[in-house]
């Protein structure tokens, strides 16, 4: 059983192809393969109100926010901004070439 949960993900969005998810699925996609390597966080699955919206993100997942995941998050700003100044070093260090962004997605459960 899953549940809608809202993510909050610092670091970098891909919009998936339909012939891509499989390679996500199995982590044999490279952006999967490079973050692994590099110990960066992903997460994948179907956003927008429709869950049609197919999104790799790739860099530290903040928080899961939902009835299966966490119900609330906090960081004091010194370990916030160290976080992210290490994500970013990482991120352009594996060859990611995209600025990283704090991003908040909504999953939905249908």
């Amino acid at each position: 059983m899953s549940a809608a949960n809202t993510i909050i993900f610092f670091g970098i969005k891909f919009e998936l192809r339909e012939e891509e998810i499989e390679g996500v699925e199995l982590r044999t996609d490279a952006r999967v393969v490079t973050a692994r390597r590099a110990k960066l966080n992903t997460y994948w699955g179907g956003f927008g109100p429709s869950g049609q919206e197919r999104l790799l993100f790739v860099g530290w997942l903040v928080a899961n926010l939902g009835y299966e995941g966490e119900a609330s998050t906090a960081f004091d700003r010194a370990a916030f901004e160290a976080k992210l100044d290490e994500t970013a070093a990482k991120l352009k260090n594996a060859g990611f070439k995209e600025q990283p962004r704090l991003l908040f997605y909504f999953q939905p459960d249908f």
